[in-house]
Order: structure tokens, then C-alpha cells, then sequence
């Protein structure tokens, strides 16, 4: 578990950078397109589109995917 996952997971606020931490773990872990769905299904084409309402649902869907 990362920084990024336990505070998402515990309820804390979900910031851009911990978004942007997930993102980079999902390429890490070779699933940079299905991490670009995610997005996409939650309303923006690249990050910085992504409205703050959605970082929490974003990280989770990101977290699940990560893990598998």
C-alpha cells in the first residue's frame, strides 16, 4: 500500500497529487490505458481536467485497478 492508497482508503481528502500519485503507479504496474479509461469514465480526457468532486471516486476506481 502506498501513501496515496491509505489515505484514500482511510477517508481522508483526496488531493490532485494523490490522483497523480495513483496514475503514476498505474503505469508503473503497466496499466496506463486502463488507467486513461478511469478518467475518461469519470468526465476528462487528462488530468488536469478531472474536477474535484471526482478525486475520491477517481482514487478508488485507481486503487482497484492497481490491485488488481
Amino acid at each position: 500500500d502506498t501513501k496515496e492508497a491509505r489515505q484514500a482508503e482511510a477517508g481522508d481528502v483526496v488531493t490532485l497529487e494523490m490522483v497523480r500519485g495513483l496514475l503514476g503507479q498505474s503505469v508503473v504496474a503497466k496499466k496506463q490505458q486502463e488507467a486513461l479509461q478511469v478518467l475518461h469514465k469519470h468526465g476528462a480526457k487528462m488530468l488536469p481536467e478531472l474536477t474535484e468532486d471526482k478525486f475520491a471516486a477517481v482514487a478508488a476506481d485507481l486503487q482497484a485497478l492497481i490491485n488488481g
